[in-house]
């Protein structure tokens, strides 16, 4: 164990800080910080991780890819002496379970004006702090959510989780994890696979589980499950906090994009004082054995000078790959302000503070974070959502974090009462940083979405969602990408008589299917849609003589986007767009099709 600190000390404690500042060009710059919160750290964009444990856990990655599994029990040996003194060891006897009437078909859906009721009932609001649903797109095209329901009778923790394999537009029950002593505050989920096979997606989950409904003593637990229900594993905790202390906010990370089977997965929460609910330290746990053990390590910049609250993380490829957190940083007599700490993947206590807001004048509010997971020797494109003076805002770095942009208008000034913002990138792509941004107005009538790229974001969808939503739980938000079309997918809970009841969908002009239609194409083409006139649905032809970006578009009569419904790069070939407009009214539309070499727009109608 003291060579293991010693490498770390080596490797990554530095006497080192660097801010931002706005620059005279409006990107972000690093400048030497002489203020209150220095602290040792080091700078991890620059710095390359050559830790023993990085290398091996690096030589153990590519030994399960290539099958090589002599060399892969030997990695995992010499892993475990390494980590020996920081595996958590469950209690057997702290475990919560599935409930068996969960499991198999759950109801039919109920389309409610194209808002799907996932489930009909009581959602927790107290506690929670905003995260009691998830949503996930999986690397098998299907969606997944998990959502904590309202203490029962008999349950005081119940958490379902459910999955979509047509979009959204139906609903079915994986499983679920039960406890009669427990409260569940928390919830965040990942979907990876291990082998190509749908039915072997793994959904892990991560909540917060305390047998006090104050949340004291709170713990981080942990289940695994196929999609099909099977291999249900877990339910004790991972994570514990220190006497006095608690765990909240769990929010789960990994580099699964990056490999087929040999993915590494964990955890990133905050320790809290019971007593005062001061920030004690970040806690990362990490897994790289598909949970059958956790490691930990505890981050502390300078607690309780300050305290995180909300963190959220994404995994960042590079060298070192390392892992953003974004926290809302709340002082003793300042205005709360944004924060990212940047930390290797291999865990370790050093890291390095990205200060994103320009002083204490402004109040910044819930961050959420994207990386958009694009190849490996692409710059990463970060994007943060944020609120600033009650109004929704994003930043974003096109080259991995070196410099950010200025502050972008994701709602307009005039909505002041912003409650929570959201956002999430592509998750199946290897070359896109398109992303959906999302913000919940106060009272929580009108949710909005916005989709495209950072900086270009496109049109607001104003009030996406049918139904008033809770100002309790933040709605979230990922990117739906069946047969390379890009979709908008939301999930969020409603409210009923001021109480939190119900979960809902809403894919925001969900594509029926895109098909590849046989034949060469010779030369670029936009076909008449037929039928023409049409209610609901009609198929878009279009011919593509190379692989190139297509961008296909719905328009209004008075030239406003009502949907996007490629947005992308394609093959080559024949394509149909079989598009479903019963979302909108009835009127003329016009559907415009851009490709570098190519542009068409055509006239369509819709009649109800």
């Amino acid at each position: 164990m003291t060579k293991y600190i010693t490498l770390f000390l080596l490797s990554f404690v530095f006497t080192f800080i660097s801010v931002t500042s706005f620059a005279q060009d409006g990107q972000m710059k690093s400048q030497e910080y002489t203020g209150t919160e220095i602290e040792k750290q080091f700078p991890s964009s620059n710095i390359i991780d050559i830790s023993e444990i990085a290398r091996l856990e690096n030589e153990l990655k590519e030994a399960i890819e290539t099958g090589n599994q002599n060399r892969e029990n030997l990695l995992r040996t010499r892993l475990n002496e390494f980590y020996k003194d920081q595996i958590s060891k469950p209690n057997s006897d702290d475990r919560d379970y599935p409930l068996e009437e969960s499991k198999g078909a759950f109801f039919q859906p109920e389309w409610l004006d194209n808002d799907v009721l996932v489930y009909n009932g009581d959602i927790g609001q107290t506690g929670s702090d905003h995260r009691r649903i998830d949503l996930k797109t999986g690397e098998d095209g299907r969606l997944y959510a998990a959502f904590i329901r309202r203490p029962a009778t008999g349950l005081n923790g119940y958490i379902q989780i459910v999955k979509s394999t047509d979009g959204g537009q139906s609903w079915s029950t994986v499983s679920s994890i039960s406890s009669s002593t427990r409260y569940f505050g928390q919830v965040s989920i990942l979907v990876e696979n291990r082998i190509s096979n749908p039915d072997s997606s793994t959904i892990l989950v991560f909540y917060s589980r305390s047998e006090n409904s104050n949340f004291d003593n709170a713990n981080i637990g942990f289940v695994s499950v196929r999609s099909d229900g099977a291999n249900w594993t877990g339910g004790s905790a991972i994570l514990s906090p220190a006497a006095g202390n608690k765990l909240l906010y769990p929010s789960a990370v990994s580099d699964g994009q990056y490999w087929t089977s040999a993915t590494y997965f964990g955890v990133v929460c905050g320790e809290y004082s019971n007593s005062d609910s001061k920030s004690q330290s970040l806690v990362i746990g990490k897994t790289i054995n598909w949970g059958s053990n956790f490691t930990s390590v505890n981050i502390s910049d300078n607690y309780p000078n300050w305290s995180d609250f909300f963190p959220v993380a994404a995994f960042k490829k590079g060298s070192p790959d390392s892992l953003y957190i974004a926290v809302e940083r709340r002082f003793t007599s300042l205005k709360s302000q944004l924060r990212v700490v940047a930390t290797p993947w291999t865990l370790s206590t050093g890291f390095h503070r990205y200060t994103l807001t320009t002083g204490t004048d402004n109040e910044y509010l819930k961050p959420s974070i994207t990386i958009a997971q694009n190849s490996g020797s692409l710059p990463k494109t970060a994007v943060i959502a944020v609120i600033e003076n009650n109004v929704a805002k994003y930043i974003y770095s096109n080259d991995g974090g070196n410099s950010w942009s200025s502050y972008n208008a994701l709602g307009l000034a005039s909505e002041n009462n912003i409650k929570f913002v959201a956002i999430s990138s592509d998750s199946n792509s290897t070359s896109s940083d398109y992303v959906i941004g999302a913000y919940q107005m106060g009272g929580g009538d009108t949710i909005v979405v916005r989709r495209g790229r950072p900086g270009n974001l496109g049109t607001r969808n104003y009030q996406v969602n049918q139904f008033a939503s809770s100002i309790y739980n933040a709605p979230v938000v990922a990117v739906y990408n069946p047969s390379g079309t890009k979709s908008s997918a939301l999930l969020y809970t409603g409210l009923v008589s001021n109480y939190t009841s119900n979960v809902y969908f809403d894919g925001e002009h969900l594509v029926s299917s895109v098909s590849e239609l046989p034949g060469v194409a010779a030369d670029y083409s936009l076909e008449q849609n037929y039928p023409n006139p049409f209610n609901p649905s009609t198929a878009i032809r279009f011919s593509i003589p190379e692989q190139t970006n297509v961008s296909l578009k719905i328009f209004n009569s008075i030239g406003q986007e009502v949907a996007a419904l490629i947005n992308g790069e394609m093959t080559a070939g024949n394509h149909e767009v079989n598009f479903n407009a019963s979302k909108l009214s009835s009127g003329i539309y016009f559907y415009r099709i851009e490709t570098p070499a190519f542009t068409s727009t055509k006239k369509m109608i819709l009649i109800k």
